[in-house]
């Protein structure tokens, strides 16, 4: 619990049993809607943790209640260890459910065999008997699983595979019984143990490679180099990973490592590249003494500091956990995958009923039932529904390795319908930083050139310290000033043998493009200095790509329209869709404007996500490629960490990739359940085979995902 004042913020986390699929976590995320007293609501699949925030001072025990009217066990959780210790747990339980199943399977096969091939009739009831006790373990204990899932399909009012597999699995073992009772063998006690246990197998390494797969999805990829962190110990040092690194723990920094946890540096001073909390691109120098914030580069060889807190403390962690609190948040094309899973479940229900009657009416029940099991089994939806959250977290995994914070899937989804692409000027178009261009007239006086650097040096405006560097290097001396005096929005006033200096902004330019200031001796002007705003090396290539894909382009800058003009000249862009002397209200005014709800056209705004994180948040779609990395992923969909403007044809590239994803995966699933489904049908296939075979579409679809690139 964080608590300021008389403001407090709980923030709680459970431990879910039960949640197996994405309608799963949309169920408990849904909570927040019918609770006002919650804030905000997040699922880690990996970890199954819910994620709770109030403003209002509930207890666990009422969130829990809330949790198992939704359906799920929950287990209130005070640290992290707790959560690791409930997943070996729930691995554990897994492995004693299917070390059980195996057990009384491999027995009563055992005796089912003996059956089959005509067991003396003194044992022949013995063995009958036998097997109906072998089985109860697992109809009790090993089909648990599947009795809850399907209880809450139940409660959901949802049809689902596992309520379909229990009707099956009652079905089967109810005949099994009535006709042990009855003295008849024709019961199928062996083939029905048999599917459940290669059932629970199936899931189980689903279970494992799902987790995998949402596992590669974490923090380490924030990290430029490797997660693996030297830490100075006398007589010898050692390694740990971010999350083991403790307080008190001497780091050793190499060049371009990413910093894991804060610190306090050691060394004598250190250059770090700060751009993730500051948005500025140029080294600072840290001195000794100074904290270091977790997720800075180090930019200094052997750069050495004492961790004064944990990652999971750190406010880097804060922006992992804001990159993806909305990846599980869902799109379209979830409500298309749950759709088609639903057709599906339903068409393959529908034809094992037709199945089991039709050969139920030739007095053929077994074959009747053996058919519709075997359809039902292998044409399973399970690869349907996986293959959306397989595509978004896959994709969601290559954006970030390439420096692309993504804080949701429907980032990709949106870029489809891309109509244009609004851009803030400086700073992002631009680089932000004025640098020196011209005099006029072009040679001033070497001595008035000295007293401008030492009027200059004391001042803190962007065009000062333009301007200091470029005199700094071309050797010019300052003259010593008495008496230096900066007004705010004015100017600097200085006074050198008895004459009286000024510098003042120019304000009738003729230097379209340009800005600057005036020099002046008393009321006389000695001459101007005239500078410009960098445009970004990549910025021209990117207009050209995005004009041959034949999206608008508009420019939005609280620039004068001269500056705005040059601008568009320079990039060869339609005056009409740039605008000058904008507010960020205008700004934001102008995208609500741009953007209709009754058309399906999208706009990515792109800027900065700390000047124009208004604009940002109304925009469709909306990129930030500079700023503070937590401040803009409040605003905006994605933030770029490295490559600037580049992004955008990432962005756009990593769109086609995400769909192409979708497209191939249903394509595999519903390939692969017409051609198992037609051989069940037919015969060719058993319930066994297709237990066996039924993971096979699952693991296909997941290969397909994980190894798939970007083009």
């Amino acid at each position: 619990m964080i608590s300021t004042g008389d403001d407090f913020q709980n923030n709680w986390n459970f431990y879910i049993d039960g949640v197996r699929c994405s309608k799963c976590v949309q169920k408990l995320e849904s909570m927040k809607l019918q609770h006002s007293e919650l804030e905000e609501i997040r699922f880690n699949k990996t970890h199954n943790l819910l994620t709770l925030k109030s403003p209002k001072n509930i207890t666990p025990e009422v969130i829990i209640k809330w949790i198992q009217e939704k359906g799920y066990q929950a287990s209130f959780v005070e640290n992290p260890a707790q959560v690791n210790k409930r997943l070996r747990l729930t691995q554990n339980s897994w492995l004693t459910r299917l070390a059980v199943t195996f057990f009384f399977t491999s027995n009563l096969m055992m005796f089912s065999l003996s059956l089959y091939f005509g067991a003396a009739s003194d044992l022949k009831n013995l063995f009958s008997i036998l097997c109906g006790v072998l089985y109860l373990p697992i109809l009790l204990y090993s089909a648990i699983p599947f009795y809850q899932s399907a209880w809450q399909s139940i409660r959901s009012k949802q049809f689902s595979a596992d309520l379909a597999i229990v009707v099956a699995f009652l079905w089967g073992s109810f005949l099994s019984y009535f006709n042990l009772f009855r003295g008849n063998s024709d019961f199928y006690f062996d083939s029905t143990a048999s599917f459940i246990f290669l059932i629970l197998l199936v899931r189980f390494f689903l279970y494992k490679a799902q987790n995998k797969i949402e596992s590669d999805l974490n923090p380490s990829l924030l990290f430029k180099t490797s997660p693996l962190f030297e830490i100075c110990r006398d007589p010898i040092s050692m390694t740990k990973l971010y999350h083991e690194i403790e307080v008190n723990d001497l780091i050793c920094m190499k060049q371009n490592q990413t910093i894991p946890v804060d610190l306090e540096l050691q060394s004598q001073q250190a250059f770090v590249d700060t751009s993730i909390y500051s948005g500025e691109s140029l080294p600072q120098l840290f001195q000794r003494g100074q904290t270091i914030k977790a997720g800075m580069v180090a930019l200094s060889n052997d750069l050495k500091g004492l961790a004064t807190g944990t990652f999971l403390q750190s406010e880097l962690h804060q922006i992992f956990e804001g990159i993806f609190l909305h990846r599980n948040e869902k799109t379209k094309s979830h409500g298309k995958a749950e759709i088609y899973s639903q057709y599906l479940l339903q068409t393959v229900s529908a034809l094992s009923l037709c199945l089991l009657f039709f050969f139920g009416f030739q007095s053929e029940w077994s074959e009747g039932f053996r058919r519709a099991l075997a359809l039902f089994t292998i044409a399973c939806p399970c690869s349907l529904a996986l293959s959306i959250p397989l595509a978004s977290v896959i994709t969601l995994k290559r954006a970030m390795e390439s420096g692309l914070f993504v804080k949701t899937p429907l980032y990709f989804e949106k870029l489809q319908q891309l109509k244009g692409v609004i851009f803030d000027k400086t700073g992002t178009l631009t680089l932000g930083q004025m640098k020196f261009h011209s005099w006029d007239p072009p040679q001033p006086n070497l001595e008035y050139l000295r007293i401008l650097l030492a009027m200059e040096q004391t001042s803190l405006h962007p065009l000062a310290k333009s301007l200091t560097r470029f005199l700094e290097e071309q050797a010019i001396q300052p003259i010593k000033l008495v008496h230096v005096n900066e007004t705010l929005g004015v100017g600097i006033q200085a006074t050198y043998q008895g004459q009286d200096y000024s510098i003042s902004s120019i304000k009738n330019t003729v230097h379209s493009g340009l800005t600057g200031f005036e020099f002046s001796k008393g009321n006389e002007t000695l001459f101007k200095a005239y500078f410009k705003d960098t445009l970004r090396n990549e910025a021209l290539s990117l207009i050209n790509t995005l004009k041959k894909m034949n999206l608008e382009i508009h420019i939005l800058s609280g620039d004068r329209p001269d500056v705005v003009e040059a601008l568009t000249k320079e990039l060869n862009l339609d005056s009409q869709l740039a605008h000058a002397m904008l507010s960020p209200i205008e700004k934001a005014n102008y995208i609500k404007k741009l953007q209709s709800p009754l058309i399906n056209n999208v706009y990515l705004m792109v800027g900065d996500g700390h000047n124009d994180a208004l604009a940002l948040s109304h925009a469709d779609a909306s990129l930030a490629i500079t700023g503070c990395a937590e401040t803009s992923l409040r605003a905006t969909d994605a933030y770029a960490q490295k490559g600037g403007l580049l992004q955008i044809t990432n962005s756009l590239k990593l769109s086609q990739f995400y769909h192409r994803l979708i497209k191939q995966n249903l394509g595999l699933s519903l390939t692969y359940n017409l051609i198992a489904g037609s051989m069940a049908i037919a015969g060719y296939i058993d319930p066994l085979m297709a237990a066996i075979l039924m993971p096979l579409n699952s693991f296909v679809v997941i290969g397909a995902t994980v190894f798939a690139k970007p083009k």
